[in-house]
């Protein structure tokens, strides 16, 4: 959230009560990802020299940068096992997907091409990574292997769909997709079949995250400059409901493995 002159990591019960601010840095920290044990957040940080990928325990202590760039380093998520961590970086000059050990070591790039592949999620099972490319001009999700092999193109819009986050069943990944103006969340098949819409309000909606049961999927909108919020919502896009107030915005939602 962005409640002062830069952005931090909080955390707060899923009823929107009050938020605990777990990083207090003069600079930005954003994207937060809970480990599967949930004893760990990772998260981007720019701590005055580009963003790399950081680490710290669920109560903000003990804070580990595990990515030194060059290259600005962004949106870590974990693998299912826990065992790596995924997220997009410029260090080798184009925006790549890249993979590393938790502990930092390892780093390995599974992209490759002169476009902009972002925000990578893992699979339930930890075999595929989705992603989002303008290797086709708009940018699509895609999935390929863990290992960076055979990748697949699940949309083909002429229009931007970003943000991919598989559902923890493995059978469907969610995304956002941009259509008359505005981004709203959409979900899908894992082989780019039977696409609905879930949000169609005013704004943007960002960012889909699902609960660890499947039953609901939390998002950011952006309905005005100045205020942004955190809503959840049932996985099927019935019963949305508000959960972070302002003032200032609160994006980017992640739930704990509990």
């Amino acid at each position: 959230g962005r409640r002062n002159d830069n952005w931090s990591i909080y955390v707060m019960d899923v009823d929107g009560g009050i938020a605990q601010q777990l990083t207090h840095d003069p600079g930005d920290d954003w994207a937060p990802a809970w480990s599967p044990d949930g004893t760990r957040i990772a998260f981007m940080a720019d701590r005055g020299h580009g963003f790399d990928i950081y680490i710290m325990d669920a109560d903000g202590r003990n804070t580990r940068q595990l990515t030194h760039g060059p290259g600005n380093d962004w949106l870590p998520t974990w693998s299912p096992d826990g065992a790596r961590i995924s997220f997009a970086s410029t260090r080798d000059a184009e925006r790549d997907i890249y993979v590393m050990n938790a502990h930092g070591g390892n780093i390995q790039r599974l992209t490759d091409g002169s476009v902009s592949n972002w925000s990578p999620t893992w699979s339930s099972d930890g075999t595929r990574i989705a992603f989002a490319s303008d290797r086709d001009g708009d940018f699509n999700i895609y999935i390929m292997d863990a290992d960076g092999r055979n990748v697949r193109q699940l949309t083909g819009d002429p229009v931007h769909n970003w943000s991919p986050a598989w559902s923890p069943d493995g059978s469907r990944i969610a995304f956002m997709k941009h259509h008359a103006g505005d981004f709203h969340i959409c979900v899908m098949n894992t082989d780019g079949g039977n696409v609905q819409q879930l949000t169609s309000a005013a704004g943007d909606d960002l960012c889909p995250a699902w609960a660890p049961d499947g039953s609901q999927i939390a998002f950011s909108r952006i309905q005005t400059t100045t205020d942004s919020n955190i809503y959840v919502m049932d996985a099927n896009g019935e019963n949305v409901q508000q959960l972070a107030t302002g003032p200032g915005k609160h994006q980017h939602p992640a739930w704990s493995p509990d």
